[in-house]
């Protein structure tokens, strides 16, 4: 997303609720591929506002 930390958190959490909700409710085992499509955009999500928290912006180096 690149926007913050915050709107990466939210993104991931939303993201990792819609995919684990959609997996309990996949109904044959087939489709629990699809139904973990959003855990797999949520978890590079998180990791996107850990580095926003972690590597300093150009902003904080000058």
């Amino acid at each position: 997303m690149c926007f913050s930390a915050t709107a990466s958190f939210s993104a991931g959490a939303a993201l990792l609720v819609i995919g684990t909700v959609t997996a309990r409710r996949a109904q044959r085992p087939r489709k629990l591929p699809f139904a973990l499509i959003p855990v797999l955009f949520g978890v590079p999500q998180l990791i996107e506002g850990a580095l926003w928290l972690s590597v300093p912006s150009s902003a904080d180096i000058i």
